[in-house]
């Protein structure tokens, strides 16, 4: 038996002159008419539906005595997380090189491998680095923080030409995110050294 149909047999069970104890001040009759209504109002969320009852019902989960499926509960839930509508990927290109490579699970396992290695790199530049600047940094660091900087900027590249259209880039929060680091690498390692050199060679002449 589903709830709806427990709704709908309590409440016609319960009287409605239960209404007019409850107003003589009767402890039983007031429990009853509080589920009398109660029963009602779950009756007709049932009925007609609201923001999770017509969830429910969309998934067509069956309710057995109080408690829903709950197989089929997490199946419902599992298939809304993996909606392909909510994807990044229905809004890249359908042809083209870029969207073949952002969509490249090898792409994706690459810039991760990249993350992991740059993370164990900052831990090494912040204990040996003792340069303020990058100009006037060993060799070793200057590389890497180049190397680090023209991948980022190239993986942001191939995902941002990899979108049919460019303004919905801006769904994506995690690109939103990643543009802020890359831009602010791209400032720290290529903009600044360049003005810190045009201002040593200003100093010097």
């Amino acid at each position: 038996m589903k709830v709806q149909d427990v709704a709908e047999a309590s409440s016609s069970a319960i009287s409605p002159n239960s209404s007019s104890n409850f107003e003589n001040g009767d402890a039983m009759s007031s429990r009853q008419f509080d589920m009398r209504k109660w029963l009602s109002d779950a009756s007709e969320v049932l009925k007609h539906g609201d923001a999770d009852g017509a969830d429910l019902q969309d998934d067509n989960i069956s309710v057995t005595g109080l408690f829903p499926d709950l197989e089929k509960l997490k199946k419902a839930v599992m298939e809304r997380l993996q909606k392909p509508t909510d994807r990044m990927f229905d809004y890249y290109k359908k042809t083209g090189l870029a969207q073949r490579i952002a969509r490249s699970q090898h792409f994706e396992h690459v810039t991760l491998a990249v993350i992991a290695i740059n993370a164990l790199w900052i831990a090494i530049d912040t204990d040996n680095n003792t340069a303020t600047l990058l100009p006037n940094a060993d060799i070793e660091f200057q590389i890497a923080e180049n190397l680090f900087t023209a991948f980022f900027l190239g993986e942001w590249l191939i995902r941002f030409v990899a979108f049919q259209r460019k303004r919905d880039c801006c769904r994506d929060g995690w690109f939103v995110f990643d543009s802020l680091l890359v831009f602010a690498m791209v400032f720290e390692t290529w903009i600044m050294t360049k003005l810190s050199r045009n201002q040593q060679h200003g100093f010097s002449n």
